[in-house]
C-alpha cells in the first residue's frame, strides 16, 4: 500500500457488502474504453480450497524407506534431476521417514511452490529444489488441458477464503483489475482464471476489510524496505462510509 500526492482522481465506488445474485452481468474494466471482458457471475462467493502441490513421482509401498520407483515426463521431480530409486530424506529440513509423511508434507505446499529435497542416491547425500505440480493436474491431466482451451490459467487459482465466481474469460495479466456490476460499482477485484469459464474475484467485503488492514500500519514493511525508494507508484483508494473510495 501506498501514499501518494495525487489529485483529481475519481474515486472507485464499491457496492454494497451484499453480493450481486447469480446470473447478474458483470464487466471487467481495463485501461482502453472498451471493457476487457464480460459475463456473469456463476457462483457467489464461496471458499476456495487450496490445491495441493505434487513432485509426480510414485513410491516404494515399504513403509521403513521414502524410495522413488517412478517419475512422471516432465514433473516437478524429473525438471529437479531427481531419478528413480533416489531416496526423499528431508523436504525444507523437515525429516520425512515413511511414504505417508512425504505425501502429506508435499500436498501441504501448493503448486508453483519451490521445496528444497534432501536425496540420498546410493552413499551420496544431496540437496535439490523442485518447483512443484498441481495434484489435480497430475491426477486429470486431460481434464486440465480442457481447462486451458480458452488461454492460459493462473499459477494460482485456490486458496482464497471467499471468492466470487463469474464466467468472463480473462487473462491472468488482467487479474488485479475491479470487477463490476452493469451500475459502474465495483463488486470485486479479480484475483485468478481458474478455467475455461471460471473466473475468480475477491468480494466486497473481503477487499474492504483488507483496506482497513492496510492503513492500521500493522501490516507496515521492514525498515530496509520502507526506506528504500521506489521508481514507481500507484494510487490507492479508501473506502468510506458511503460505499465510495477517495
Amino acid at each position: 500500500l501506498l501514499k501518494i500526492d495525487a489529485t483529481e482522481l475519481k474515486p472507485i465506488e464499491w457496492q454494497d457488502a451484499s453480493s450481486p445474485a447469480v446470473g447478474s452481468w458483470l464487466a471487467s474494466p481495463g485501461l482502453e474504453r472498451d471493457p476487457v471482458s464480460i459475463g456473469v457471475v456463476s457462483v457467489t462467493p464461496r471458499k476456495i480450497p487450496a490445491p495441493s502441490g505434487a513432485l509426480g513421482v510414485l513410491l516404494d509401498q515399504n513403509e521403513e524407506v521414502v524410495r522413488i520407483v517412478s517419475i512422471k515426463q516432465g514433473s516437478a521431480a524429473e525438471k529437479a534431476g531427481v531419478l528413480v530409486n533416489d531416496i526423499v530424506k528431508s523436504v525444507n529440513g523437515k525429516g520425512v521417514g515413511t511414504r505417508r509423511d512425504l505425501i502429506d508434507t508435499i500436498r501441504s505446499y501448493q503448486p508453483s511452490e519451490k521445496v528444497e529435497l534432501l536425496i540420498r542416491r546410493g552413499e551420496e547425500e544431496f540437496k535439490v529444489t523442485a518447483v512443484l505440480d498441481s495434484l489435480n493436474e497430475v491426477l486429470h491431466e486431460n481434464q486440465d488441458k480442457q481447462n486451458s482451451l480458452g488461454g492460459p490459467l493462473s499459477d494460482r487459482r485456490g486458496g482464497f477464503s471467499s471468492a466470487l465466481q463469474h464466467d468472463s474469460v480473462i487473462q491472468p495479466s488482467d487479474c488485479g483489475g475491479p470487477l463490476v456490476g452493469l451500475d459502474g460499482k465495483a463488486v470485486g477485484i479479480n484475483i485468478a482464471r481458474a478455467g475455461r469459464v471460471e473466473s475468480f474475484a475477491l468480494p466486497v467485503s473481503v477487499i474492504r476489510t483488507a483496506l482497513v488492514e492496510l492503513m492500521s500500519g500493522k501490516l507496515a514493511p521492514p525498515a530496509n524496505v520502507a526506506g528504500a525508494k521506489s521508481t514507481a507508484t500507484l494510487p490507492v483508494s479508501t473506502p468510506t462510509n458511503d460505499g465510495k473510495s477517495n
